[in-house]
């Protein structure tokens, strides 16, 4: 039977029920799918929009095969012939099909299909034109999901259609493949989202889930950030700051300076400086990458790093890092965290930079009051030491250094000056700022 014959056989009895092929119709504007397009688009969102699009033809497609399947008895072949028609009785496009290629497995069903062809005159590209203009990508969802829900069920197979060109995209027409999910090779993974109804509520319920989640980490990182504070305002060292975090989150850390001498450390193996130290190293700072001053994420194959540069100044003044056992996931709270923990640790170096230098400034103005012999009395004297935490009461012992600097005077000479004396006066501390 023609498709015009098949046309014939609309009819329409005395209450107004108009059926097509003895399955009862409704007659509507083409321009209403392109005004629901667009309300749709506006209160659920394009890709609420397009899932809800392409359902709605799936669930089409499928009740057309059902009914074809109800009917006919034909081949494979020739049910599959019926869809097209049913597609343009519809009047939803013009459909060509140029290839079509079935495979069959030993007991006579169908193992994979690959299909392609054309649609012309697409109500939805040319609604989507008149309601929005030209698309940057495909928009006839509802041929799509019609054309794989039809296949699908006749084949007894999920067979996916995908829309390669597009009326509404500029094209001449719109061009459609249709493959079974392992002929695609994994590309059509990203459009498999859509056949899957999840409702709003569900939408909005994983939602409220992450934003609690975020709430939560910022409370969790607050909370960190006002223990870290405190303990710098209460004058602890680095190792304190270790410590606490270690405590709060469970997660080993390590604080390096910036020749990756460690300065502190906690929640480490016994052995961690005997047999990890090292592996620790290579992976995290033998190889320095672009990215080498920024927080990155590391795996050895036998544990993952977390590390973040301890800036001041626009110097690295070392790292601090989070060391997980196995795969132990890295999260975006113990980055928050980490990030947090080098703010201290910068303004924990600053403080014993800037304090480090008043005290040899002290210490200078003090020697040379004492060497030209100012008007200091011993008791004057005594008390001064004190000050700068030296008992004059104890042996004491002077080292004098001198050096050739042919810049002595100039502008780089009192800097390179500077620099000796600094070094040299680290080198008998603790060799934090080395």
């Amino acid at each position: 039977m023609s498709l015009n014959q098949k046309m014939d056989r609309n009819k329409t009895d005395n209450e107004g029920r108009i059926y097509l092929d003895d399955e009862r119709v409704i007659l509507t504007s083409s321009a209403v799918f392109g005004i629901l397009r667009k309300d749709l688009m506006d209160n659920i969102s394009e890709e609420r929009m397009k899932g809800f699009l392409i359902r709605y033809g799936w669930n089409l497609g499928k009740n057309d095969a059902k009914n074809v399947l109800k009917k006919h008895q034909s081949s494979i072949e020739e049910l599959l012939k019926k869809g097209p028609e049913l597609h343009m009785m519809r009047g939803f496009t013009k459909v060509k099909r140029v290839d079509l290629q079935l495979d069959y497995d030993e007991d006579g069903q169908i193992e994979s299909v690959h299909v392609e062809g054309f649609w012309s005159g697409s109500y939805e590209a040319e609604e989507f034109i008149e309601q929005f203009g030209h698309s940057d990508t495909a928009v006839c969802y509802t041929l799509v999901g019609y054309a794989s829900g039809y296949y699908s069920e006749i084949c007894q197979k999920t067979v996916i259609f995908k829309e390669v060109a597009c009326k509404a995209t500029g094209a001449d027409n719109c061009y459609y493949v249709g493959k079974t999910i392992p002929e695609w090779n994994g590309s059509i993974e990203k459009e498999l989202k859509y056949y899957y109804d999840e409702p709003i509520v569900r939408e909005l319920e994983i939602t409220y889930e992450k934003l609690l989640e975020e709430r939560n980490n910022f409370e969790k990182t607050f909370t960190i950030h006002e223990r870290l504070t405190a303990e710098f305002t209460n004058g602890n060292d680095l190792q304190t700051i270790a410590d606490a975090i270690y405590e709060e989150i469970g997660i080993p850390i390590l604080i390096e300076n910036a020749d990756l001498s460690p300065l502190a450390g906690s929640g480490l193996p016994l052995d961690f400086f005997t047999n990890g130290y090292l592996d620790f190293k290579s992976a995290v700072h033998i190889q320095r990458e672009e990215n080498y001053y920024q927080t990155r994420e590391i795996s050895d194959g036998g544990n993952q790093y977390l590390t973040t540069p301890i800036m001041l100044q626009r110097k690295c003044f070392g790292f601090c890092s989070f060391i997980y056992e196995g795969n132990q996931p890295v999260t975006k709270v113990d980055l928050m965290i980490l990030e947090r923990v080098a703010s201290v640790c910068s303004l924990y170096i600053l403080n014993e930079k800037t304090t480090f230098e008043a005290v040899e400034r002290i210490k200078g103005h003090f020697l040379d009051q004492i060497i030209d012999g100012g008007p200091l009395s011993e008791k004057e004297i005594l008390t001064r030491g004190k000050y700068i935490q030296t008992d004059l009461n104890e042996p004491y012992c002077i080292a004098a250094l001198k050096y050739d600097n042919e810049n002595a005077g100039s502008e780089n000479g009192l800097l390179i000056h500077d620099q000796v004396l600094k070094v040299y006066s680290i080198t008998l501390k603790t060799g934090l700022m080395c």
